[in-house]
């Protein structure tokens, strides 16, 4: 299968995160694994781009706990580029996996059995279909 430049950030002990790790693994397509605290800006402010709601995306949806909501709030209340240095150094409030194509610009944030298709090439899409 032909080399992608996909990413995918995960978080360790996060079922989506290995169920998408295990995915690629298991269609052969191989993709550069780094830890969500490794995302850098520009790959960040690129997720937000692609995303249809842009940080509320790529955001945690609100937990119990009152100091995780603090930051949140703190997040809404930044100019853009002060979020994304803030989210860069809080890798804790962004959900995983985040897997982005950055040469095809595709995005898929969480793990869907459908949507994670949209990462196999199309000629191997096209010949699978053809068998």
């Amino acid at each position: 299968m032909s080399e992608q430049n996909i990413v995918l950030y995960y978080r360790t002990n996060n079922s989506s995160s290995q169920h998408a790790l295990e995915w690629f693994r298991a269609q052969k397509i191989k993709v550069a694994s780094k830890q969500i605290r490794k995302i850098t800006p520009k790959n960040l402010t690129l997720a937000l781009k692609l995303s249809t709601n842009g940080f509320l995306d790529i955001l945690k949806g609100k937990n119990k706990s009152k100091h995780y909501e603090q930051l949140l709030g703190k997040v809404e209340s930044m100019t853009f580029s002060e979020s994304i240095e803030y989210l860069i150094n809080h890798p804790d409030l962004i959900r995983t996996p985040i897997i982005l194509d950055v040469k095809k610009e595709k995005l898929l944030i969480g793990y869907n059995s459908e949507e994670i298709r949209q990462f196999i090439p199309s000629d191997y899409r096209k010949w699978q279909k053809l068998e």
